[in-house]
């Protein structure tokens, strides 16, 4: 059981030199001043003072949002000021620390040469911690359902903001066909005024995050009627996990320790790190943000390119994150809220597939600009008289001001049996 479990009600835990107590008393002495934070990876012992050097609270790795937990449960049970004062201090330091843009980052005050720790951070799901902890403060669940936190007015506006950053440093890639989502990922951190992604350690490159922004998406399904921009943020992450799943292979490791990928036709992994925006996977050895002669992007072979061992082994560079994410959507989320997905979109090749003539001209209605089509694929008119096949990738691009398409290609892969086919603006010309 963690030293931190709330034991509501537990008469044994929470009476006056029970271990409760003593553990509320002791987590006093860990909260730093100024800042109302508590430091991160702490194994505070009940009746034991803080002896420790760090000087500033986190947000990283859960710290402070456990604690102001526990300490709002101890003054629930007990009634002493001492710890709805320490309760108030750190949800201070949580609502002074967020930028305007509405992200959070991992100490406050912010460290003079933080770096990275400075960005708006969602590595170790620092973000999606602070943002459950303030559904529950603004929803008034146990422990917040007694006063002084059924008055606090702060909590509304923060959690705009918190979900408000989400949409806005959710990286966007252009769908060329005009009709999939743009909205994809989210970097592990962004810069807290421009919200580009930025890197982190010598290993943490700027990328995709399967792993954090797997868990954002998370949280955002689980927001009760999302605005469309939700909506949208929600599915364009669902649609990255689709298309950027690892197939073939499960992870272990070998005889001596290292971390290998083993053959599996059903299994699937996915990166947690990959590049922006074609999302190839990333395997990265310390000193490769600086040098990209250190990454590595081959698969199923990454592992095998580390130099050293502890990156490799002691990192996790692949996940089951986005099946959770497809799992949940595809079995919850999209059946409580009305939403429109061109199946086209799931296509891990980015081609449409066409199986008949209707698909094909709705392909054209939908392009834009271009209209990638899966081979093989083969069309027919009920009148019979046009007919495509082809026997490879074709890409029909959209012109102006002619509006012409032009199939490419030989005549024995490709071939119009009519002289021209004319469909929503594009002009076929026959072979």
């Amino acid at each position: 059981m963690s030293v931190l479990d709330l034991r509501p009600g537990d008469a044994t835990f929470w009476c006056h030199g029970c271990t409760g107590v003593l553990l509320a008393d002791t987590l006093l002495t860990y909260q730093r001043n100024p800042g109302g934070g508590w430091p991160k990876n702490i194994s505070p012992v009940p009746g034991e003072n803080y002896t420790g050097i760090e000087t500033y609270g986190s947000l990283d790795n859960g710290a402070t949002v456990h604690e102001i937990r526990f300490m709002a449960q101890a003054w629930k049970e007990t009634s002493a000021g001492k710890y709805r004062d320490s309760t108030m201090a750190g949800l201070d330091m949580i609502f002074e620390s967020q930028y305007p843009s509405g992200g959070f980052p991992q100490y406050w005050p912010l460290k003079p040469q933080g770096a990275y720790a400075n960005a708006v951070t969602f590595n170790d799901n620092l973000h999606k911690n602070v943002m459950e902890l303030l559904d529950c403060l603004m929803s008034h669940q146990s422990p917040f359902d007694v006063d002084p936190f059924l008055q606090e007015t702060r909590t509304g506006p923060a959690v705009a903001r918190g979900v408000q950053v989400l949409l806005d440093a959710q990286i966007m890639v252009i769908d060329p066909t005009g009709v999939c989502p743009s909205r994809t990922n989210w970097c592990a951190q962004h810069d807290p005024v421009s919200l580009e992604p930025v890197a982190a350690r010598s290993h943490e490159p700027v990328s995709f995050s399967g792993n954090e922004g797997m868990r954002l998406a998370q949280y955002l399904m689980t927001i009760d009627n999302p605005s469309s921009e939700v909506k949208d943020a929600i599915v364009g992450a669902y649609v990255w996990a689709k298309k950027s799943t690892l197939k073939g292979y499960y992870k272990a490791r070998d005889d001596d320790g290292n971390k290998i990928l083993v053959p599996q036709e059903e299994a699937e992994l996915w990166p947690r790190f990959s590049t922006i925006p074609d999302s190839q996977v990333i395997f990265c050895d310390r000193g490769c943000v600086a040098n990209s002669s250190l990454m590595y992007h081959g698969w199923p072979s990454g592992y095998s390119h580390f130099e050293d061992p502890l990156t490799r082994n002691g990192y996790t560079w692949l996940g089951n994150w986005g099946a959770t994410v497809i799992d949940i959507f595809e079995t919850q989320w999209i059946g409580r809220h009305e939403y429109s997905l061109n199946p086209f979109c799931l296509n891990p090749s980015g081609c449409i597939p066409i199986e008949n003539w209707q698909q094909f001209e709705a392909a054209l209605s939908l392009a834009q600009s271009a209209v990638t089509l899966c081979a093989p694929f083969s069309i027919e008119t009920d009148g019979g008289d046009a007919r495509i096949s082809s026997s490879r990738e074709v890409i029909c691009h959209k012109t102006d001001p002619s509006q012409e398409c032009e199939i490419t290609g030989t005549s024995t892969h490709i071939y119009i049996t009519s002289s021209d086919v004319t469909l929503n603006g594009f002009t076929f010309r026959g072979s």
